[in-house]
């Protein structure tokens, strides 16, 4: 015989503290995104900050959408630069080798748009 594991209810109260914790992270990855565009937060950093776990409000964004909130970084690139990377990674989920190698190429690439447009 089998044990079927028993799904866990949430009380009401339990709920809505929940939903409100969500919200509050999604609010926080937002406004990552767009000190992101706007270049008050770096690509580095962000994912320097989320590498641990320790802040997992960073260490949860997933990397494409990170890739994205970049200023000149559309669909396309970001998909370039992730190689074959699945899109569900996180910036938790990534290895030592595989995001110094991003922050290389994310940072040239940057680099390289700011002197054409200079």
């Amino acid at each position: 015989v089998t044990k079927r594991a028993i799904p866990y209810t949430f009380t009401q109260e339990q709920r809505v503290a929940n939903l409100a914790k969500a919200l509050d992270s999604r609010k926080k990855r937002a406004a990552i995104k767009v000190s992101l565009a706007n270049g008050r937060e770096t690509f580095r950093h962000v994912l320097e900050t989320g590498k641990d776990g320790n802040n997992v409000i960073y260490g949860r964004m997933r990397v494409e959408q990170v890739l994205r909130s970049l200023p000149q970084v559309g669909p396309a690139k970001a998909q370039e630069f992730m190689g074959d990377m699945l899109k569900r990674r996180t910036v938790m989920g990534l290895k030592d080798v595989t995001r110094n190698r991003l922050i290389g190429e994310v940072e040239t690439f940057l680099t390289r748009r700011a002197s054409k447009n200079n």
